[in-house]
């Protein structure tokens, strides 16, 4: 983690030791910046793993990987960069793998096949296909919220 990112969770931490805000509210900052992947509560995308079991009341475990999503990447969830002979690079989660081929499934949620004889380069990408800063221009009032959504019982 760089030194912004310390301060930033550091800054987080201490807007919420002065409590959580409102769950309802939070469920609106999580709709807007992670249900397209993520799943918790039973609503959501489902590219990036459900939420809902996770230790949601451990500060920490959110932080962590909102600040770096790279840090862990759940099996199953680790993107793939495809070069095909033409040139052409793409990136996503492999959907499905047969002798005939591929299918990648984009951020959104987008598949393309790409047959086995068309691929000159596979390899699994080390970078989540999480985006960092995902709290950047969220209020105080906005991150005790989120995080009183994230946390919720």
């Amino acid at each position: 983690p760089t030194e912004a990112k310390k301060k930033e969770a550091e800054r987080i931490k201490a807007v919420l030791r002065t409590g959580l805000g409102d769950a309802d509210k939070g469920k609106l900052q999580f709709t807007a910046r992670c249900a397209l992947c993520h799943k918790l509560f039973g609503e959501g995308g489902t590219l990036s793993p459900d939420l809902t079991g996770y230790d949601r009341a451990n500060v920490d475990f959110w932080l962590d990987n909102l600040f770096n999503p790279s840090m862990e990447i759940r099996e199953g969830f680790g993107a793939y960069i495809v070069k095909t002979k033409s040139g052409q690079f793409l990136t996503g989660l492999i959907d499905a793998q047969d002798a005939n081929g591929i299918v990648i499934k984009d951020m959104a949620s987008n598949k393309t096949p790409v047959k086995q004889a068309d691929i000159e380069k596979l390899e699994a990408s080390p970078i989540s296909l999480m985006p960092e800063g995902l709290t950047t221009g969220m209020s105080d009032a906005d991150l005790k919220d989120f995080f009183a959504y994230l946390m919720k019982k």
